[in-house]
């Protein structure tokens, strides 16, 4: 085949969000009152023009077994309301609190029969008027055991679920974000026995646990300080910070054990140089992005456009916004939550609060933002050019060669093939081929920002037909040949057109 005889191609970026396994935006529901799909107004913006195909849904320990091993999983706050989704073809996280906003006493946390057993707890004063805030001792062995006897029970009825994109293990902390409590007194902590040590068995049991429960399902650990409460010099105890407690992290990375930063868009400890995020996770995604998915939430919460390098930064495979809002905050685009701005006042370098007061009453601006960030999170492969014979005859062998580029903040952690299809005028394929690239996607050679270039061997087999056909190009995930979208115009969402191509009956010269 002499040079003159290969077409050469350029496919520009389609801008359009990509709905892959293993990254993008999620959308996130917690609390009781939770939004059904079908409860959606019809034409809501963010799914006439898809932002996602993914949504977590949250719920505490206490909702879903009431009674020692009676299990509600059919509660309208979970499967009641995660059915719908599932039925309109989402893909679902799961979380399961040990501790929520609230606590025992309010069904936001530990059930009661589990401190009835003689799990150790701690009240902490409520809101006003209201019932205190029941937390657990978290390295209890009596809670420890109850809670990974659930551990059990929730993998037993998830793992095997294919709707399952993820499992959040929540039952360590305040959120199950790891940090013991609110910013409140840490003498009742010490007084039940809280040191580093036993705060790192207990990640580790509970870690144990969720991986024997779910062992064919990525595990998110939601990352905080393990205590910023307030100091009691002489109580036998100190707050302590995640970079204080050097082993968890790594820790957890060892086992596999994805991360995600929840916040609220501020750099509240003032590390390191970004005004969005804290130091400490920026230093973790740097280290350890190639070995484990990150998510980042809240960032374009407040639809800022200077936020959106912070995924970028952080290589996240995910982002979503927060659960300040009760339902699906995508729903209230248009609202501003001033209470979470006035905490946020002295951590507004760039401005986000000017942008929102520009854009009240013009929702596409901010609409704009959240789709932006659904562009950045996760990978983003494009094949930004390819070489490729203008004919060919059945029974030979051709090399075809790409150059992938990775536009996304995130490389695959799957591995996947590169497809190539020969498809008729009618649309009928008549060849079809998937081949794994010389660099496995799941390495750092398709990291964002690397060029990789692939060299592939074309196999026709004889007895093809003879005629004018068009070369197609795709990727599917290895493990079951699911389609990888690519940002790529002229396909059907899983195969792109590249050009034409001709088989010729006779050898070419």
């Amino acid at each position: 085949m002499h040079h003159r005889d290969m077409r050469k191609i350029f496919p520009a970026d389609s801008g359009e969000v990509l709905l892959n396994p293993g990254m993008g935006y999620l959308f996130l529901q917690r609390g009781h009152r939770k939004v059904r799909f079908d409860e959606l107004a019809p034409g809501e913006w963010f799914l006439s023009r898809p932002l996602s195909d993914k949504i977590i849904f949250d719920v505490a320990w206490s909702v879903v077994e009431p009674e020692e091993g009676r299990f509600d999983w059919e509660n309208p706050a979970w499967e009641g309301c995660m059915q719908s989704w599932i039925d309109a073809g989402f893909k679902v996280g799961l979380q399961i609190r040990g501790m929520g906003a609230n606590g025992t006493f309010r069904n936001d946390g530990t059930p009661q029969w589990v401190f009835d057993a003689g799990a150790g707890f701690i009240d902490e004063p409520g809101p006003p008027d209201g019932p205190p805030r029941r937390y657990p001792v978290y390295w209890d062995p009596v809670y420890l055991e109850k809670s990974a006897n659930f551990i059990a029970a929730f993998g037993e009825r998830y793992n095997r679920n294919p709707a399952v994109e993820m499992v959040f293990q929540g039952f360590l902390g305040h959120f199950g974000e790891m940090h013991l409590s609110e910013h409140t007194p840490i003498r009742p902590w010490a007084e039940a026995g809280f040191t580093l040590k036993r705060y790192t068995a207990a990640l580790k049991h509970l870690t144990g646990a969720f991986k024997a429960a779910f062992p064919d399902k990525p595990i998110f650990q939601e990352l905080g300080n393990p205590s910023y409460n307030t100091p009691c010099p002489g109580c036998g105890a100190e707050p302590i910070s995640l970079v204080q407690a050097k082993e968890l992290v790594p820790y957890l990375v060892s086992e596999g054990i994805n991360l995600k930063y929840n916040g609220l868009g501020a750099n509240w400890d003032r590390w390191g140089s970004d005004p969005f995020i804290e130091g400490w996770y920026v230093d973790y995604c740097r280290a350890y992005h190639d070995r484990v998915r990150l998510i980042v939430e809240n960032i374009a919460t407040f639809h800022a456009p200077a936020e959106l390098e912070t995924l970028r930064r952080c290589h996240a495979s995910y982002t979503n916004r927060g659960g300040e809002l009760p339902g699906l905050p995508e729903c209230r685009i248009g609202e501003l939550d001033d209470d979470c701005f006035r905490r946020m006042e002295n951590y507004d370098p760039l401005g986000k609060r000017h942008y929102l007061d520009g854009t009240r009453g013009r929702p596409e601006l901010r609409q704009r933002v959240q789709y932006d960030a659904a562009r950045i999170a996760g990978y983003r492969l494009l094949p930004a050019e390819l070489h490729y014979p203008a004919a060919l005859r059945p029974g030979e062998t051709a090399v075809l060669t790409s150059y992938w580029e990775n536009r996304g903040a995130a490389k695959p952690h799957d591995d996947f093939g590169i497809l190539y299809a020969l498809v008729a005028e009618n649309g009928e394929t008549v060849w079809e081929s998937v081949t794994a690239p010389i660099l496995p996607t799941s390495t750092l050679a398709w990291a964002p920002g690397e060029r990789t270039g692939e060299r592939t061997e074309l196999h026709l087999p004889p007895g093809l037909p003879p005629g004018r056909f068009r070369l197609a190009v795709g990727m599917r995930r290895l493990a079951d040949l699911r389609p990888i979208r690519l940002p790529l115009y002229g396909g059907d969402g899983f195969r792109y057109d590249l050009g034409p191509i001709e088989l010729a009956k006779e050898p070419l010269s």
